[in-house]
């Protein structure tokens, strides 16, 4: 049966369990977007190249550069050109979203969202397909308040729902997002004050991400 607490407790003993884990690619690109006063800095002349390398890494290290995202056939200048879109072209107002906005009354967020990531889907260098699987793991990575719908999270979503009956996967959506927030307020999922490297404290949406991953990746 599943148990929210337990299994992102296990995550992230999981992703500090040696010197190198895969699980904490994800810290340290939190870390360096958190080490940035405004989301606008991250594309700046002398961070565009740092932010690119850290976001290309992390989706390397997250398995997208494989299948049919296209990514293994790009270099480091997309990964420029899409962090120059990410921190300039996608509205200041998504950026401060968090899952906790998500509400049927609070009608301001959902279309900002909304807004925000058709802006990001608008973006089209190199041809990349905008599969929700790369979509949310790039959310993860960037944003925080969405959980990232690969292999093992999906897996993790089907056995809850055949258990609980309630839905936790969906389309990337100010809709989605907004019943996610409901379920995790009638569930009482306890989001427990997990930190990166750096201290920063993890947002909702990881951990959300890690209990269900991690319960996908046991029933595996």
């Amino acid at each position: 049966m599943f148990n929210f607490e337990k299994r992102a407790q296990n995550y992230y003993s999981q992703s500090r369990g040696d010197a190198y884990p895969r699980l904490k690619a994800w810290d340290y690109l939190w870390d360096y977007i958190q080490s940035v006063e405004r989301r606008q800095d991250l594309a700046s002349k002398d961070k565009i190249r740092d932010t690119a390398l850290n976001i290309g890494f992390y989706l390397a290290n997250w398995g997208m550069f494989r299948g049919s995202s296209q990514l293994p056939y790009v270099n480091i200048r997309f990964f420029e050109d899409l962090s120059g879109h990410l921190f300039t072209e996608v509205p200041a107002e998504f950026w401060s979203l968090t899952l906790k906005d998500f509400t049927p009354a609070n009608k301001h967020a959902l279309e900002a969202f909304d807004e925000g990531i058709q802006s990001i889907r608008d973006f089209g260098g190199g041809r990349i397909s905008w599969t929700q699987t790369l979509s949310t793991k790039l959310l993860l990575g960037v944003w925080g308040h969405c959980p990232a719908r690969d292999r093992y999270f999906n897996q993790g979503a089907r056995k809850y729902k055949s258990e609980s009956g309630n839905v936790v996967s969906g389309n990337v959506s100010a809709r989605y997002l907004t019943k996610l927030n409901e379920l995790r307020k009638k569930e009482g999922w306890i989001i427990s004050d997990f930190k990166t490297p750096n201290r920063n404290r993890y947002p909702m949406g990881k951990v959300i991400d890690m209990a269900f991953f991690q319960y996908g990746f046991s029933a595996a």
